[in-house]
């Protein structure tokens, strides 16, 4: 998985390798248009921490994904689908005078097939750039309580070139906020509160509006929780909604790694869209968010045990995703954990996804090493 925030902080000149995997799912219905697809990305990074403040890195890429859509009365019907290669390079850091700063670019290239009305299906090449930084800066500070402000702004554009349907077309996003934050330490509660002013423009939107967030974390020996609630409107050439709402709970083992464990985190809508500075990770979490009014879940349950025959810690474990739009994905497996004579991580698992009426099933290997 990507690697923690919290102990990169205490590891200074490291390089680490990491892997995670994004999936994403969506449905769009509307008079005119309808739509449905996913998307699935693998990464693999590098990165290394200098001087417990600066953290750079290099993230590579595949994704490929589908999408079907529909015209009102039939007009047309079809698919499009994707595969992209991409170079992510990215950094972080905290100046001196505690300020956050962080940036990260993208360039890439791949393949597309849009097939209409089952006819011979157009095929092209499209090129994708795209670029991103942001801040976070301390203003004022009291007991128990800290103001900060953000910002970040973001563009991406897709080109493509190729026959008929995918000859010349072009679109570009690109997004601006700017807020404030308030968060604070009372005892075992964390609570904080986000308001930003953002705009949004290209593919055919430029609107502007407020976007809140609100949520408290929860500390209390082996047990965690986080709760969070989210807001957003926007207005201009078009007009946009979004809020969203999730609650995450942890039982983490004893402090030598044995015992139970468990995580289960229900979301619905998307309610982390205003976490402006990156947490643990620059790139996508595996933790499915939710969209609409639909009801995603989380659960993963682990017991680590310490065998007599091996230097390390084994945990066996059993976990279950259930997206916004129905898709599934059920995974047993076991991880090893060793930190002789240098820190080892190996995940084993069997998977089985469903996702758009079509069951897939996979052994997944993950191997984490640092020295």
């Amino acid at each position: 998985d990507a690697p923690n925030d919290s102990q990169s902080q205490t590891d200074d000149s490291q390089w680490r390798i990491w892997g995670t995997g994004d999936l994403q799912n969506f449905r769009r219905a509307e008079t005119s248009v309808a739509s449905k697809g996913g998307w699935n990305t693998v990464y693999l990074g590098l990165e290394r921490r200098v001087a417990g403040h600066w953290l750079g890195g290099l993230a590579l890429a595949s994704g490929r994904g589908k999408a079907d859509y529909s015209y009102s009365e039939g007009a047309a019907e079809g698919r499009l689908e994707l595969r992209l290669k991409a170079a992510y390079p990215y950094f972080s850091a905290v100046t001196a005078q505690g300020v956050e700063i962080w940036a990260m670019a993208g360039a890439g290239q791949g393949r597309a097939t849009n097939t209409i009305n089952a006819q011979e299906p157009h095929r092209g090449r499209f090129r994708m750039r795209m670029a991103t930084a942001g801040l976070r800066m301390h203003m004022a500070e009291w007991p128990s309580v800290q103001l900060s402000a953000l910002a970040d702004a973001g563009a991406a554009t897709l080109r493509f070139s190729g026959e008929q349907s995918l000859a010349n077309l072009k679109s570009s996003v690109r997004r601006v906020r700017a807020g404030l934050e308030l968060s604070g330490h009372q005892g075992e509660w964390s609570p904080y509160m986000r308001l930003n002013l953002r705009h949004e423009g290209g593919g055919g939107l430029s609107a502007a509006g407020l976007e809140t967030e609100a949520g408290a974390r929860y500390s209390h020996g082996r047990l965690g929780m986080d709760l969070r609630m989210r807001w957003m409107r926007l207005k201009g050439s078009g007009k946009y909604r979004e809020s969203g709402a999730a609650a995450t709970l942890r039982i983490s083992p004893a402090a030598d790694g044995t015992g139970l464990s468990l995580t289960l985190a229900p979301v619905r809508g998307r309610p982390d869209g205003t976490d402006l500075v990156w947490g643990a990770s620059p790139l996508p979490s595996e933790t499915p968010a939710g969209a609409g009014n639909g009801l995603a879940m989380t659960v993963k349950v682990g017991y680590g045990i310490r065998p007599l025959q091996l230097p390390g810690l084994v945990t066996p474990t059993l976990g279950y995703a259930r997206g916004a739009q129905g898709d599934e994905r059920l995974r047993v497996g076991v991880d090893y954990a060793t930190e002789l004579p240098y820190e080892l991580r190996l995940g084993f698992g069997l998977e089985r996804h469903e996702s758009l009426g079509n069951a897939y099933r996979s052994i997944r290997l993950d191997a984490n090493m640092r020295w």
